[in-house]
């Protein structure tokens, strides 16, 4: 995924785990771009839509952060990659909502 904001050019490499129609579950990984942090090897995402008694659906998230050899990660840093996800969820629900058929 390539966003251009400000004539700054960035993006994130992902890569599909798993995926089972019939449970709802799209599972993914971040393994490279801007939007992963110098000190992780990756950002891995389990993530499956669930029926709500009230006839909509949850989308329940597992993120887990995995760091390059005995990298930490700062609370600063990990409060900064979950702004960066959430943004990237963001858009994404913003173009399925605008492009119900894609």
């Amino acid at each position: 995924m390539n966003i251009v904001t400000g004539g700054e050019s960035k993006y994130v490499l992902h890569r599909v785990d798993e995926i089972d129609a019939e449970k709802f579950v799209y599972n993914f990984s971040i393994i490279g771009g801007t939007g992963l942090a110098e000190t992780l090897e990756k950002i891995q995402f389990e993530s499956q839509l669930v029926e709500t008694p009230n006839g909509g659906s949850l989308r329940k998230v597992h993120v887990q952060f995995f760091t390059k050899g005995d990298a930490k990660m700062s609370e600063q840093d990990l409060k900064a990659s979950q702004a960066k996800v959430e943004g990237l969820v963001k858009l994404v629900e913003t173009f399925l909502l605008a492009n119900p058929d894609y």
